[in-house]
């Protein structure tokens, strides 16, 4: 690993709200580990396994408390006591570690109408379409109130669970999401296109009543949606900056963007991915990520990985690890930290895959030194 990103991502975190002892996330991934929406206890030990070189988790997605919530019946929900009791063993075990671990609530939104799951044929999203395409019902405005309060009622059964913040989904073709771009919202009304964040802020204020000024609240956007690669949230800058700049007032405190490969420029003409253009608009910290640890499992190949993952889990997927441990972009993530372009960096796939992926990284910078004084005392002994 690079000397100086090494020293980036082993540095502390610290915001008036959140201490970390480093840089380095934990992506949301899907663990396996949950059974018809129910959180099982072994998800508390994947995540202890991994917390010994990992900061901060972000767990998730996990289902508002909503009929239309979820698109597979193996995202968990934060509903019952039933619930609340096994997501208290999993904040409890990454504690244990000295890390922090992140809520990411949910509604699925448009991406409904895409699973392979066999469930209802409800599906909620803004408008009913997505494009010119029928999809589902479009959403009354007391439906909305009460997503939004839903949203609040997650927020505060994580906290009582012991999270330490949560992560507003609003990414992939999320419900949030749909609400952010033209394609998916084509309401009319106070919550239309023209006032496209206005559902995201009702969200964001409405759990920072529940939650308290202490309890910092994440949001994750995305360009791209999980059907369709290509999507984007804005087109140019000032587009851009009409979307954040209201999401930031509204109380988030981390933007957690999503991309697929870290070099993706968030908008057309402009070099820099999403996170870095979110830091320079808001002003707040960021959370990059995109293939950094795993290029070479690609967007296409994720279904499949995931089929994988939820008809067998285990603890780690050794076998689906093609490369040995390496961290990808060194130089550009160096010096787009450098420039204040991120604030923590995330891994995902690595992560999942491989339950000691940091420590092969840091065994080899260790074989690398030795490597190099045996190199040393040869060459003084023999010259």
């Amino acid at each position: 690993m690079d000397k100086d990103l090494r020293n980036i991502l082993f540095s502390k975190f610290e915001t008036s709200q959140l201490s970390l002892r480093n840089r380095i996330v934990m992506n949301p991934v899907p663990t396996g580990f949950v059974e018809s929406g129910v959180p099982k206890p072994e998800i508390a030990e994947f995540y202890k396994r991994r917390a010994k070189n990992v900061g901060l988790f972000i767990i998730g997605a996990i289902n508002i408390e909503h009929e239309t919530a979820t698109n597979n019946e193996n995202i968990p929900n934060i509903s019952t006591s039933r619930d609340i009791e096994v997501w208290k063993q999993v904040t409890k075990a990454i504690h244990q570690e000295k890390s922090k671990a992140i809520a990411e609530l949910w509604h699925s939104g448009s991406s409904r109408a895409f699973s392979k799951t066999d469930l209802s044929l409800k599906v909620s999203t803004p408008s009913g379409y997505i494009g010119k395409k029928k999809v589902g019902s479009p959403l009354s405005v007391e439906e909305i109130n009460l997503i939004v309060q839903k949203f609040a009622e997650a927020a505060r059964k994580a906290q009582i669970s012991g999270f330490d913040g949560v992560d507003i989904h609003a990414a992939h073709g999320s419900l949030i999401h749909d609400f952010l771009t033209a394609e998916t919202n084509q309401r009319t009304d106070e919550f239309g296109f023209k006032n496209r964040t206005y559902f995201a802020e009702r969200v964001i204020k409405e759990c920072r009543k529940v939650v308290g000024d202490n309890f910092p609240i994440f949001i994750r956007l995305s360009n791209f949606k999980s059907y369709d690669p290509t999507a984007k949230l804005a087109k140019t800058l000032e587009e851009l900056k009409q979307i954040i700049i209201p999401i930031s007032n509204a109380g988030v405190d981390i933007f957690d963007c999503s991309e697929i490969n870290y070099t993706d420029s968030a908008v057309t003409g402009k070099s820099g991915n999403l996170s870095y253009w979110v830091k320079k608009i808001a002003n707040k910290p960021t959370i990059t990520t995109g293939g950094i640890g795993s290029p070479e499992i690609l967007y296409k190949d994720i279904p499949t990985l995931i089929t994988e993952i939820t008809s067998q889990p285990k603890m780690s997927y050794l076998h689906l690890q093609r490369k040995k441990a390496q961290i990808f972009y060194s130089n550009n993530l160096v010096s787009d930290f450098k420039e204040g372009g991120f604030d923590l960096l995330a891994f995902g796939r690595p992560l999942l895959i491989n339950e000691n992926w940091f420590d092969e990284i840091t065994e080899e910078d260790w074989w690398k030194k030795q490597i190099q004084k045996r190199q040393l005392i040869y060459f003084l002994f023999f010259h």
